[in-house]
């Protein structure tokens, strides 16, 4: 089966032009974490993914020729990235930003299997139905999303930059099936122009986890061209770059267990620490036998992919009803069998985060089987005009760098 296609980003070489999008798609506030993306200075011209707290994944042609690229989330958080990570051959990159993102969609590791309904997700060109042709309009800047089937697998180089594994899919309508998968999905939908590098989605474990990021458009030879009925469109597969990721990315550990130390836990639970969605873990003071003991503590606990990392940082996104609240945080040390006290902190009243990062012998806080354990303590250290005060957290991970 031989493929012809168009890739698009405003900035790719050879053959790329523009970026892709959803056709005809449906306006969405979903997917949060799917950000408008360019290269800095200029101005937002393609589309991309965060997946980590200061990581976005997107297409290598959206960043081939720039050295700083900046985001858009629609909640009006913008960033401008320290750092751009390209695959050595394959159209996929990662950026890194200095200052923690605001929220991020989790990538769902396992292969998807072929006839999988997935989503896709952009911000630019939709498109008009004529009657009997499909035209675009043009115009970027409002994410939709849309749906279609995975029903091929192509890995190797399509010319211009495009190489990788892909999952491809056909646009189909009007009676239409050019793979034969069963003809269109609910919101069936192909990619358009200006979206290069955003995302395709599944629902797993309740929540989006992407799959695929959005490549090119083509057609079968002989068939007809983007948009039309019967073209195709491939994304990127994320599930054949694990190993690449991980060399870039610290992987994020989401916490298994939490047990409390003192204090009185008054609202959320274990689920609650998962994603930064103000669904938040809260404590009042509880009982204190030494002035040296905090009236809030509690543990929380994960499980490190690797017994040998090579960083380790423990993230903490939390607030308090007081700004006259000290917040502590400690990692187990397992070589000492001892608690070591990270930086303290002064609480705010919004939810804020704090990063703690171990480059040295961080091995040390992961066990012979795993296990990584920390301590969060939070005490009035000045007046409190209302009691009891209450120390609430949003998020906690860690990010585990991979030997």
């Amino acid at each position: 089966m031989k493929f012809f296609l168009r890739a698009f980003a405003t900035v790719a070489a050879c053959s790329a032009i523009s970026a892709l999008a959803i056709l005809p798609g449906t306006p969405t506030s979903s997917w949060p974490w799917v950000a408008k993306i360019g290269g800095f200075p200029g101005s937002f011209n393609t589309s991309c993914t965060a997946i980590g707290d200061h990581w976005i994944l997107t297409a290598k042609h959206v960043v081939a020729g720039q050295s700083q690229m900046q985001i858009g989330f629609d909640n009006g958080v913008t960033a401008i990235s320290d750092a751009i990570f390209p695959h050595p051959t394959d159209d996929v990159a990662l950026v890194r930003f200095p200052n923690v993102l605001p929220g991020w969609h989790q990538v769902h590791w396992t292969q998807p299997a072929i006839g999988t309904q997935f989503d896709i997700v952009g911000y630019g060109w939709s498109g008009t139905w004529n009657g009997t042709t499909w035209s675009y309009d043009n115009t970027y800047g409002t994410k939709r999303f849309g749906s279609n089937n995975y029903s091929q697998t192509f890995s190797g180089n399509l010319g211009g930059g495009i190489v990788g594994t892909f999952i491809v899919a056909d646009f189909d309508g009007n009676g239409v099936d050019s793979f034969g998968d069963g003809g269109p999905v609910g919101g069936e939908s192909t990619l358009g122009g200006l979206d290069s590098g955003g995302g395709a989605f599944i629902v797993s474990g309740g929540a989006p986890r992407l799959i695929g990021v959005n490549i090119f458009v083509g057609g079968l030879t002989g068939g007809p061209n983007a948009p039309q009925y019967g073209s195709i469109f491939g994304c990127l597969r994320i599930s054949d770059y694990r190993i690449w990721v991980d060399s870039i990315m610290p992987r994020e550990v989401m916490p298994t267990m939490h047990h409390p130390v003192r204090g009185i836990l008054i609202g959320g639970n274990l689920a609650s620490l998962f994603s930064s969605d103000n669904n938040r873990m809260v404590h009042k003071p509880g009982v204190t036998f030494t002035t040296a003991q905090d009236p809030i503590e509690w543990d929380v606990m994960s499980a490190s992919p690797t017994l040998n990392p090579t960083e380790l940082k423990f993230a903490v996104e939390s607030s308090a009803s007081s700004t006259n609240i000290r917040q502590l945080v400690q990692l187990y040390d397992y070589d000492l069998s001892a608690w070591v006290p990270m930086t303290p902190s002064q609480c705010t009243i919004a939810d804020s985060v704090q990063e703690f990062t171990i480059t040295s012998n961080p091995g040390r806080f992961v066990s012979p089987s795993g296990e990584i354990w920390s301590r969060i303590g939070a005490r009035a250290n000045g007046p409190v005009f209302v009691y009891p005060y209450t120390f609430s957290v949003d998020r906690t991970s860690w990010h585990i760098k991979m030997p």
